[in-house]
């Protein structure tokens, strides 16, 4: 009877064991996954960061092309404007 109880009590706690191994082997393939999942919205993240600075990049040089057509538009609006004052003192 002993030697029973003993049995059951060592295929118990192997069961209980394998249970608990089996619940820490899920918790591992989730946390694994759940840091797969991580790097790659890192990654994502470090992509959107760098097309945004290329866009602020493209988005300064035309602000800067821009203002010189804006300087180029006045000075000629402003020789035009001139002309018409002043025939031929140009």
């Amino acid at each position: 009877m002993y030697t029973q109880c003993v049995l059951a009590s060592m295929l118990c706690n192997f069961i209980v064991g394998s249970y608990i191994q089996m619940e820490s082997d899920t918790e591992r393939a989730k946390l694994l996954g759940n840091t797969d999942t991580l790097k790659r919205a890192s990654a994502s993240v470090g992509r959107a960061q760098a097309i945004s600075g290329q866009t602020d990049e493209i988005a300064v040089n035309i602000l800067e092309d821009l203002d010189d057509q804006k300087t180029s538009l006045l000075r000629t609006r402003n020789k035009v404007s001139f002309d018409l004052v002043i025939p031929g003192m140009s």
